[in-house]
């Protein structure tokens, strides 16, 4: 019997953040939590499928909003399962300083555009300097840190200087991703890229990672959920972009 390896928890939907794009509406429709014990039983669950080999990535919302957090991180860690976790670093430093003392495998934030446009995806002023902040404190205490980039019509014209920014901070994993327009982000279709931006963007990120060499690993993904970009990418053919392969 195959072994099931990786685990995707959405663990709260509860968020100290109104970001435009989110998915799932964080921190403005509430989602009915899984309890302790709930979530007790599914790592144990989990842990045996796995073979104690497997991978748990927690999300939300905001993770570290559960005041349970680091019992259900020490619970995983028990078990010995590898962890990750995406927060999106606003929070105390306390918070901060006690996630470094955890034994996290990756930790994931997320950086959308320099100061102007990453501030202004996730409606928070001063968010893109917070974010550099937690990123440089995590690097610092020896962790694994990866980032999510969503790629949209305000941010495509700086994909080299982030990623120029990323190869500097020293994180070790860039994934792309093509705004979606779900959650708070559904009424935002003219944001989305169109195919022929997606395919030359991709191109131009091509050829900085030939040109530079950075020792992040690279992930391209599409979306949440296709047929939003579908329906999103026909839009943008319908104002007059030609069409060409995604």
């Amino acid at each position: 019997m195959n072994r099931i390896k990786t685990l995707n928890l959405h663990l709260t939907n509860r968020c100290n953040m109104l970001c435009r794009h989110c998915l799932y509406s964080a921190g403005e429709k509430n989602i009915k939590e899984m309890t302790y014990e709930e979530i007790e039983g599914l790592i144990n669950e989990f842990a045996d499928l796995s073979k104690e080999e497997g991978t748990l990535n927690l999300f939300g919302g905001e993770v570290f909003l559960r005041k349970d957090i680091f019992d259900i991180i020490d619970l995983v860690l028990s078990r010995n399962l590898k962890i990750g976790i995406t927060t999106n670093a606003n929070l105390p430093l306390k918070i901060i300083k006690k996630i470094c003392t955890k034994d996290i495998n990756r930790l994931t934030v997320d950086i959308d555009g320099l100061k102007i446009n990453h501030d202004w995806l996730r409606n928070k002023k001063g968010h893109f300097q917070q974010s550099l902040r937690v990123i440089k404190y995590f690097i610092k205490n020896n962790k694994f840190v990866s980032s999510n980039i969503i790629l949209y019509k305000n941010n495509i014209d700086e994909v080299e200087k982030i990623l120029k920014l990323c190869s500097r901070l020293k994180i070790k994993s860039v994934s792309f991703y093509m705004f979606t327009p779900l959650g708070r982000g559904k009424n935002m279709m003219d944001l989305v890229i169109g195919p022929v931006e997606w395919k030359r963007t991709r191109i131009r990120i091509k050829s900085w990672i030939k040109k530079n060499k950075p020792k992040f690993s690279l992930i391209w993904e599409r979306s949440y959920e296709y047929k939003n970009i579908l329906s999103a990418l026909r839009y943008s053919l319908c104002k007059g972009e030609p069409n060409d392969a995604i």
